[in-house]
């Protein structure tokens, strides 16, 4: 799972990179969205921390159900613009996050079952 952990979080590292510099192309993209300049600092911002918060045992469930809802926003954008080429790295980023999700939650099960078993 930690290889995941850190596919995730560089990707998410290099995507806010890319937002919070001003990375033409990306700025262009915003507002072609009809976003402004300092949402997409925002989200930029916010993606940079939920990079940072996978790390932490006690803030990775949030930041992956968090980085979920993220991707999902991203997914429906490039749609609703007819990018259907842009929606590969956010489905990636869905299917490794919610397997991170899983292998959590499995942990956690095999985890309670140990202390209720003895």
């Amino acid at each position: 799972m930690l290889i995941f952990i850190i596919i995730i979080s560089m990707w998410m590292m290099y995507s806010s990179m890319m937002k919070l510099v001003g990375y033409p192309g990306m700025e262009e993209s915003f507002l072609l969205w009809g976003y402004s300049k300092n949402f997409m600092l925002g989200v930029g911002a916010f993606e940079l921390l939920l990079s940072i918060a996978i790390y932490v045992k006690a803030t990775r469930v949030y930041a992956l159900l968090t980085l979920l809802v993220f991707m999902t926003a991203a997914i429906y954008t490039h749609l609703s613009n007819g990018e259907y080429d842009q929606i590969n790295t956010a489905i990636f980023l869905v299917i490794l996050s919610t397997i991170c999700l899983w292998f959590i939650w499995l942990l956690d099960r095999a985890t309670n079952f140990d202390r209720t078993s003895k």
